[in-house]
């Protein structure tokens, strides 16, 4: 289902100027070539998703966050940071961590 497939290959240990992709994906296999017998190579392969769900749904690579947004996170904590400084809190002032405390009063 998927297509566009790209592939990146890195020789680890020594140079690996002759590498190359043998064969193209097929029943979920390539082929890499060239290098010296036994050499150690680090691989990856991406491919654009094109399965109905991901052609209906397709992510933004990158978004640009509104002013107002500037300084806030999505997840906070991760980054040590008080519930204060979530997205929600100026996405939706009404559910800010301050207001939840008063309202609990």
């Amino acid at each position: 289902m998927n297509r566009d497939f790209r592939y990146q290959l890195t020789a680890i240990g020594a140079p690996g100027p002759n590498l190359y992709i043998a064969e193209k994906i097929s029943d979920n296999r390539f082929k890499i070539a060239g290098g010296k017998a036994g050499m150690e190579i680090s691989w990856q392969v991406t491919g654009i998703r094109h399965d109905p769900y991901a052609v209906a749904n397709r992510i933004a690579v990158e978004e640009v966050k509104p002013a107002e947004e500037r300084g806030y996170y999505l997840h906070p904590k991760a980054y040590g940071l008080p519930e204060e400084k979530g997205i929600e809190t100026v996405r939706n002032p009404l559910s800010s961590p301050q207001i939840r405390k008063l309202a609990k009063k």
